[in-house]
């Protein structure tokens, strides 16, 4: 059982919502319990990416050895990845074999270069995305969608929309012609995220609900709470404040509910919601969450805007703290501050005299 496609502010009702480590832990029964577990696992492998999560991950990749093949691997590390996981995602990376398929390969590369880039690492992720591209050659173009991916955000990383656009609508189109619906779906999670960075909520919105669409051939689970979240920001973004923060509570719930990360982001947009809500003391103490979270997996992406978050709704009552908000900000990678912390700091200076 999978999470159901709700529309904006539809809320899914207690009874009918499923534990997400109930429907992993069933998924890695039948697994394991087959009499080959490996070849189970390559037969089930799009329902593995979908459900299971870090700790079913982690007892499925421990029986198979130290070495793990290429095309689990990318799968294993895609996932902890989506789930926020950064660490383990990298650990299984490293443990991925240097031969096999090289659309496996090119596909676990770009895998890397994603991570690279939530820790705002850009060298590291321009040298994951070079291999890629090269693996993706030698593959003759099987993995091109899943590397644009990573190309899209180097390029948002380095500040070149145009390109950032190029690559997601050709990782699209490419998706589209593959039948690839799990990079289909990331890709308009994606491209709703840029449509929210361009200014362009009701296209936002509209990505998010087709992406609910492919959700629903997917079945992934932490897909479809990112796919919500985005649906949030950009509900708040048009001023339907309720309904964002029914949809930020929904992806929130389920990230809580997976051990995930990523309630780390969620936690900060709920603190964004309740702040132009004007609950200060609830939007700090949910910025506080999201650093906490941020903080334990290096997620960079998610930390910055936290702390700038933090700052603003603290420097009225507590500019000293704010100032040191915004000199940990500073400290940061500069490929992942943008014009939220720039604001931050400016409300800082003001509050300071």
């Amino acid at each position: 059982m999978t999470l159901p496609a709700l529309g904006p502010g539809e809320a899914l009702p207690p009874d009918v919502a499923p534990s997400p480590h109930q429907v992993a832990d069933a998924l890695l029964v039948e697994v394991l319990g087959a009499p080959d577990p490996l070849v189970a696992a390559e037969e089930r492998a799009s329902e593995l990416t979908s459900l299971l999560l870090r700790d079913q991950w982690m007892t499925l990749l421990d029986g198979i050895g130290p070495t793990l093949p290429a095309w689990i691997a990318w799968r294993a590390a895609y996932g902890l990845h989506h789930l926020g996981h950064l660490r383990d995602a990298a650990a299984v990376a490293d443990r991925a074999e240097t031969g096999g398929d090289p659309a496996d390969l090119a596909r676990l590369a770009a895998t890397r270069a994603s991570i690279a880039w939530n820790r705002g690492d850009r060298d590291g992720a321009q040298t994951f995305v070079t291999t890629a591209g090269a693996l993706d050659i030698a593959a003759g173009g099987a993995a091109q969608g899943v590397v644009d991916v990573a190309r899209a955000l180097l390029a948002a990383a380095e500040g070149d929309r145009d390109g950032n656009l190029r690559y997601y609508e050709r990782a699209r189109s490419w998706a589209e012609r593959s039948d690839d619906d799990l990079t289909l779906e990331r890709v308009l999670n994606n491209l709703s995220s840029r449509a929210l960075e361009s200014g362009d909520p009701e296209a936002a919105v509209e990505f998010a609900v087709a992406g609910q669409q492919v959700n629903l051939r997917t079945g992934h689970q932490s897909g479809l709470a990112l796919l919500r979240h985005n649906l949030a920001e950009a509900l708040m973004t048009l001023g339907r404040l309720d309904e964002a923060l029914a949809e930020a509570h929904q992806a929130r719930t389920f990230y809580a509910l997976a051990g995930s990360p990523n309630a780390g982001s969620t936690w900060q947009l709920v603190a964004e919601i309740q702040s132009t809500l004007g609950l200060a003391t609830q939007a700090a103490a949910s910025f506080r969450h999201a650093i906490g979270a941020a903080e334990l997996e290096g997620d960079a992406q998610t930390l910055v805007p936290a702390l700038a978050g933090l700052a603003l709704v603290t420097a009225p009552s507590d500019p000293a703290g704010a100032t040191e908000l915004v000199a940990r900000v500073e400290r940061e990678p500069i490929a992942v501050r943008g014009a939220g912390a720039l604001t931050a700091a400016s409300w800082v200076h003001l509050c300071t005299g």
